[in-house]
């Protein structure tokens, strides 16, 4: 049987640090026929030349030079640049098992799957991984369309949900979805939708994808009014939708929002954190008694009372 093209789309910005190690991984990749699509986003440093370096030595490599317009716009141009039957997204400072492509596709193939995801592996800068480690006795997980959300809501689950790399999507999903151009938190915006899409959702059990933690990354980095006005539009996008498209996990979605606001709003100052608590409160009105009340006094306290709340946990550690 032909071998399905499969797209691999990687947003670049000023990365040069950790880009050779990224793009290593991508093209050896036991699976070959592979496009491998370098969107540079207006990079200020040598991020750029990386990309027009490793052009050279590999036909399979496509490079775009582009203003800075952000992660979003960065992934949808490769979407559109994209000729494959399959897409990956790789970001630019993480690194791929040398099997990643090959075991999701057969197992997207075998399983009927338009999504399969896997476990991801989470480093710290400069830790060393092993990218080539047996893949023997790999578990597989074919999901339903309840399974789906449940797993999407797992606080714990070591195959993320909610990110949009650490998978493989069948081309066709993007025929109507697109990342959000100018916003922040692109993936809570978006993955969803792709799950919803999804004639079928597979995980394969193993640590393929492996994510670099920085100091300086977007993740870590301060949340700024903005950013904090990006996730609760998002957040808010989410909810609408899952109240009209997915009426079953309404309230497991306001849970899993509102958690997402207590960890964002009690380890940053105002007014981020007056942005956060006014979020809170209008999914705990929604909730209402859809948790039981010892849940909803605690995060009647937490919201109305927050530096109560902080100074209880900050106690609650020391004790632990």
């Amino acid at each position: 049987m032909k071998e399905s093209l499969i797209s691999i789309i990687v947003p670049v910005y000023n990365i040069e640090r950790y880009l050779d190690d990224c793009i290593n991984s991508i093209v050896n990749q036991s699976y070959k026929n592979t496009e491998i699509i370098l969107i540079d986003d207006g990079s200020t440093d040598e991020s750029g030349k990386i990309c027009d370096k490793w052009k050279e030595t590999d036909p399979r490599i496509v490079v775009i030079h582009k203003d800075n317009e952000g992660l979003s716009a960065a992934r949808n141009t490769g979407i559109i640049t994209s000729k494959g039957e399959y897409i990956a997204f790789v970001d630019g400072d993480d690194k791929i098992h040398f099997e990643y492509i090959k075991l999701l596709y057969d197992c997207a193939l075998k399983y009927k799957s338009e999504i399969s995801v896997c476990e991801v592996f989470r480093f710290w800068n400069d830790d060393e991984v092993n990218l080539s480690a047996e893949s023997d006795d790999v578990g597989y997980t074919k999901l339903d369309s309840d399974s789906v959300w449940l797993e999407f809501f797992k606080g714990d689950s070591v195959a993320d949900m909610n990110v949009s790399w650490n998978k493989l999507y069948d081309t066709r999903l993007f025929e109507t979805i697109r990342f959000p151009v100018g916003r922040l938190h692109e993936d809570i915006a978006t993955t969803y939708k792709l799950l919803f899409e999804a004639s079928g959702v597979v995980i394969v059990h193993k640590e393929l994808y492996f994510y670099r933690q920085r100091d300086d990354s977007i993740v870590h980095k301060k949340m700024t009014l903005n950013r904090c006005k990006d996730y609760i539009v998002s957040q808010n996008e989410r909810m609408d939708f899952f109240q009209k498209n997915l009426p079953k996990f309404y309230y497991s979605d306001l849970k899993y929002e509102l958690n997402a606001v207590f960890n964002n709003s009690f380890y940053f100052d105002n007014p981020q954190r007056e942005q956060f608590i006014r979020q809170g409160l209008l999914i705990f009105a929604q909730l209402k008694n859809a948790v039981p009340f010892a849940e909803r006094l605690r995060l009647y306290i937490a919201l109305h009372f927050p530096g109560m709340y902080i100074f209880y946990l900050n106690i609650k550690r020391r004790i632990i």
